[in-house]
């Protein structure tokens, strides 16, 4: 059985697989290892994400996820070039990315100057905006999920990890997803994401991305805090410090972070290019990247000592998933509290306080989940940390993990 052998490495230094020899173990997550590889004949690098686990369904999602970064072809997106097989065991031939993921700059170096920040998320906003105009979600945005490249010309950010991606175009227009699951990051996680994971839109990646240009900027997460439950009352009621000019940069740039922030969908931006327009108002030259022109501007920021990888490491945890099935986001639904009276509106720089109404749900799917992982899950960093430090393991929703152990995407 594969899932023996969870834990332990599948492959050792020398090993061959296809036309590829294993180098070294990368990283590892709930249901696969990650390994750099080099090609036999013609001694090029490679990143193969080989499964560990023999579970229902898992083969068939890695092979989606493939199939979506192979297609995408955009140099913000990892590249997927082929698919192996081990043993009976499916794996993803990608492109090998030498150097940290943007969780782990974070953790150590906190924020980065305005124009390196604003430089790096137009890079960002165009690979997401690439999977959207492919008519795909990605639905699990966050800096864990952002490798950082580097390169002669400076750090190019890479999205990878589309294993809950949604295809929303053609004849695969309902995924993979069973209808009212949840899955997705706290914290990132848009709200309307946590109610019903198959039927959200654009608008919930603009929500995660809202989160990751916040912390680009401030060096802080605006809606984790120390317990699942403060993070999902927090994402309910917008409940974060507002970023302030002109320490946070041009009003502009705050004030499109914060309309990507809300939790009514409706008030935010339709698309990744809206929020690139605004975001990026005060300077075309980001605009056209993210509407596909040259990668130009600021370059010289490193990432410190080359880290490869393309899981989490030990410096950024991986972040293990949980799962809330229809049935049970049915029934904590209806024992959500009544709506609230509008508190009134607070002193300016606060974040106004959003009366919970039916989205008491969040409270109550927190506790599950905590009480599920074997008691509170504290998430640092929150804004009320003046220091970053890594996150403990935060909890990702998606189908199949309540009664089974946690997946790890």
């Amino acid at each position: 059985m594969i899932g023996d052998v969870e834990g332990s490495p599948l492959l050792k230094n020398g090993d061959t697989v296809d036309r590829f020899e294993v180098e070294v173990l990368l990283g590892e997550g709930g249901i696969a290892q990650v390994y750099r590889v080099r090609h036999r004949r013609l001694g090029s690098l490679h990143a193969l994400k080989l499964l560990t686990l023999d579970r229902r369904g898992l083969a068939e999602r890695l092979l989606l996820e493939g199939q979506i970064q192979a297609q995408l072809r955009h140099p913000n997106v990892v590249g997927v070039t082929d698919v192996v097989e081990y043993q009976g065991r499916t794996g993803l031939l990608m492109e090998y990315v030498e150097g940290r993921t943007l969780e782990e700059w974070l953790t150590h170096q906190g924020a980065l100057p305005l124009d390196h920040a604003l430089h790096l998320m137009a890079q960002i906003l165009s690979g997401v905006a690439a999977a959207h105009a492919a008519g795909v979600l990605h639905r699990d945005l966050k800096p864990a999920n952002i490798l950082l490249s580097e390169t002669p010309l400076g750090v190019v950010p890479k999205v990878t990890d589309f294993g809950i991606a949604k295809v929303v175009l053609g004849d695969a227009g309902t995924g993979v997803t069973r209808q009212g699951s949840a899955m997705g990051t706290p914290g990132y996680m848009a709200p309307e994401q946590i109610e019903d994971s198959a039927s959200v839109d654009t608008r919930a990646d603009v929500f995660a991305l809202g989160a990751i240009a916040y912390e680009l900027i401030s060096g802080r997460h605006p809606l984790r805090r120390r317990t699942l439950v403060e993070t999902f009352t927090a994402t309910a009621q917008g409940d974060y410090p507002r970023l302030q000019s002109p320490e946070h940069g041009p009003p502009s740039v705050a004030e499109a972070i914060h309309r990507a922030l809300e939790p009514d969908p409706e008030q935010r931006q339709e698309s990744v290019r809206q929020l690139a327009a605004e975001m990026l108002a005060d300077d075309d030259a980001l605009q056209r990247i993210v509407l596909g022109g040259p990668v130009t501007g600021p370059g010289t920021i490193r990432t410190g000592p080359p880290a490869p990888t393309l899981v989490k490491s030990q410096t950024a945890p991986t972040h293990d998933t949980f799962a809330l099935e229809p049935d049970q986001v049915e029934a904590l639904t209806r024992a959500a509290p009544a709506p609230q009276p509008a508190a009134p509106p607070p002193p300016t720089g606060e974040a106004p306080k959003q009366a919970p109404g039916r989205r008491g749900i969040w409270l109550a799917a927190a506790l599950l989940l905590a009480a599920t992982a074997g008691g509170a899950v504290l998430l640092s960093g929150g804004p009320d940390t003046e220091s970053r430090e890594p996150a403990p393991p935060s909890v990702a929703l998606a189908p199949g993990a309540v009664e089974e152990p946690p997946l790890a995407q």
